[in-house]
């Protein structure tokens, strides 16, 4: 009986320091999580939406995507595709994200529109 108690609660002990270094674990992901979230919001804000923007208006103007648009829409899927991770953590972000994407989809459609005229 007391081999039983034993065995049990070494298992108990096992699972329990299991569960505490997994909840530490969370918890440091949860913060660096918070970190790159609010980099990535504020490069977002300072820098990829207003490039969007111009973009959008450039393109609904007519005007093709130059070699440096080109390369700056290539650069925000390379990120997308690198944060996939932290936003199937974080679905709470799912509807932003497929807003910018629809924005970006719709700039890389309308400049290969442009394209085709010219």
């Amino acid at each position: 009986m007391v081999g039983k108690v034993f065995k049990y609660d070494g298992l108990s002990a096992v699972l329990l320091c299991s569960y505490n270094l997994l909840m530490v674990t969370n918890m440091e992901q949860s913060k660096k999580d918070a970190g790159t979230i609010a980099a990535l919001m504020k490069r977002l804000k300072e820098t990829r939406l207003p490039r969007a923007k111009r973009l959008l208006d450039k393109v609904n103007g007519g005007d093709t995507l130059s070699d440096s648009d080109i390369r700056f829409l290539k650069s925000v899927y390379a990120d997308s595709r690198n944060n996939q991770p932290l936003v199937k953590r974080h679905p709470e972000y799912h509807g932003l994200i497929s807003r910018f994407l629809d924005l970006y989809t719709e700039i890389i459609t309308r400049g290969l529109e442009n394209e085709k005229v010219e």
